[in-house]
């Protein structure tokens, strides 16, 4: 794959048009059958959470990607996105020092915000519309490589009206931060997005799952096969 080049001044792409995600690329999926090696990039909530595959082959080219947008989006000449924003928009979005690839998933008109999703790295923002800028074309050439999950069989104790206690927040975040893990596709949630069963690999227990678990879990069975 060719790595995205350092623009200059006069080198981001002015045309305000942008093709639907769906049309442009996907994301590097999950494949079926298989345990895939996986990193937890960004949790959400207990079983909701952001999956990145380092070994993928698309994976080394991320840094490089990422080293190149903050150049080009570096120069105050790099031209913001139109406006009105829509939704599922690809664009580019600052957060924690730096700019990277964003899906707006919402618009909220009178505050002159939306709610963006990273699409490599995972985890949702809401943004100031004017903080957005256009996407070159060449940026778009990587594979998103953030894969939205949910965890599969759980629900919080008192059944899926209630809600996950803080303590099984951080137990997955314990069972999880910077661990190589594994995840098994089981299916798909009604909105289509990937549930997975996930494992830990490291240490002496191998293939520990990341719950079910008393008394932070129970078990919740409701899932959709692809």
């Amino acid at each position: 794959m060719t790595h995205p080049v350092p623009c200059g001044k006069n080198k981001v792409e002015r045309d305000g048009r942008r093709k639907s995600v769906l049309s442009v690329l996907s994301c590097s999926k999950l494949l079926e059958g298989v345990s895939n090696d996986v990193y937890l990039s960004s949790l959400v909530s207990t079983t909701h959470f952001f999956l990145q595959q380092p070994l993928h082959p698309t994976f080394p080219a991320l840094n490089s990607l990422n080293a190149c947008m903050n150049i080009c989006y570096s120069e105050p000449t790099a031209p913001p996105l139109p406006t009105p924003v829509k939704v599922s928009v690809i664009c580019v979005a600052p957060t924690m020092g730096g700019w990277y690839r964003a899906m707006v998933v919402s618009v909220d008109e009178e505050n002159d915000t939306c709610d963006v999703k990273f699409v490599d790295y995972g985890g949702y923002q809401t943004v100031e519309n004017s903080a957005l800028r256009q996407i070159r074309s060449d940026f778009m050439l990587l594979p998103f490589q953030a894969t939205e999950c949910y965890l599969a069989n759980v629900s919080p104790v008192g059944g899926v009206e209630a809600e996950w206690s803080k303590e099984s927040l951080i137990a997955v975040e314990e069972l999880t931060h910077g661990q190589m893990l594994q995840a098994q596709l089981c299916g798909y949630s009604d909105d289509g997005v990937p549930v997975v069963y996930l494992y830990s690999i490291q240490g002496t227990q191998k293939n520990t799952p990341i719950g079910p678990r008393a008394p932070a879990w129970t078990k919740y069975p409701t899932i959709r096969q692809p």
